[in-house]
């Protein structure tokens, strides 16, 4: 299917963790795509320029042309693949599993004005371009003391407590996240799939973002970062203190950013090592039946 716009495209303002965005974009495809979840998260003009600008548009005729491959990765259910354009821009193809891609991101060498273009079903649209927000936000914010991690957060008592983990842990970071709300007074759910972390004045703090599958997890709200809990399937219950080292690691994999960019990676690598080394952060090991 090709996306047809029937009314004219208007111009809405977005912060994330205080990190202002706008989007350009049909009222009619906002509404069938991510207008729901994005709305704790709309807000007024910023009083600094945003840091991007999405445009959804018609068709992807005024991209440059590819002529590399950067890499391929899964996200969530469905694949992204990114490749290098003639001048020096990003393209990104996303796509449901088995299906052709249904968004067309294009980003020049700034990436301060991104254009999409989208296809296919809304359930198509919708992971398009909710992924194509998520990865420019993600490629701006790297430089300024913030980090987009796939974990879980539950609030307790005014502090945030971080379970990172992607492929394989989503399950068991999640259920417990619901074990502490079911037997810890005052425990709730934060975020239950990707978090911000910001450093703010030399203090880390947790963010809730959109990109969560539970409503009740996409609020525009904030707590300070108490700890790190690593979880790990073993033979025994048991915790023990990480090292820096350890909590770097354990970060590191749950981040996502463009990695096969050298002055990203060092941007990431300098608020990793801030983290790991004024956190507190714990390795707990669970049985199957948790």
């Amino acid at each position: 299917n090709i996306l047809t716009m029937n009314t004219q495209p208007v111009l809405l303002h977005y912060q994330i963790a205080g990190h202002p965005f706008d989007l350009e974009i049909s009222p009619d495809i906002l509404e069938m795509t991510i207008q729901e979840a994005y709305a704790p998260f709309q807000a007024e003009p910023a009083d600094v320029p945003p840091l991007f600008t999405l445009t959804v548009v018609m068709d992807d005729t005024s991209f440059s042309p590819i002529v590399g491959t950067i890499s391929s990765f899964e996200k969530g259910c469905g694949n992204i693949t990114m490749y290098f354009t003639s001048t020096q821009g990003i393209i990104i193809h996303l796509s449901l599993p088995g299906q052709f891609p249904c968004c067309y991101a294009y980003a020049d060498m700034s990436a301060k004005k991104i254009l999409v273009c989208l296809r296919g079903s809304a359930e198509e649209m919708s992971y398009g371009l909710d992924n194509s927000i998520m990865l420019a936000y993600a490629f701006h914010t790297i430089k300024l003391d913030t980090l987009l991690v796939n974990a879980s957060v539950v609030e307790c008592k005014g502090n945030g407590y971080l379970f990172p983990g992607r492929n394989g842990m989503t399950h068991m970071r999640r259920m417990h996240c619901l074990l502490w709300k079911q037997y810890i007074e005052g425990a709730f759910l934060l975020n239950n799939d990707t978090t911000v972390i910001r450093i703010v004045g030399e203090k880390p703090f947790l963010f809730s973002t959109p990109w969560n599958e539970r409503d009740m997890c996409r609020r525009d709200t904030s707590v300070p970062l108490k700890a790190i809990i690593q979880l790990a399937q073993t033979q025994h219950r048991k915790v023990h203190l990480l090292s820096a080292p350890g909590t770097y690691a354990t970060l590191l994999s749950a981040c996502w950013s463009l990695k096969w960019n050298d002055s990203m990676i060092g941007m990431m690598h300098d608020t990793l090592n801030s983290l790991a080394e004024n956190i507190l952060s714990y390795r707990l090991g669970c049985t199957s039946d948790m």
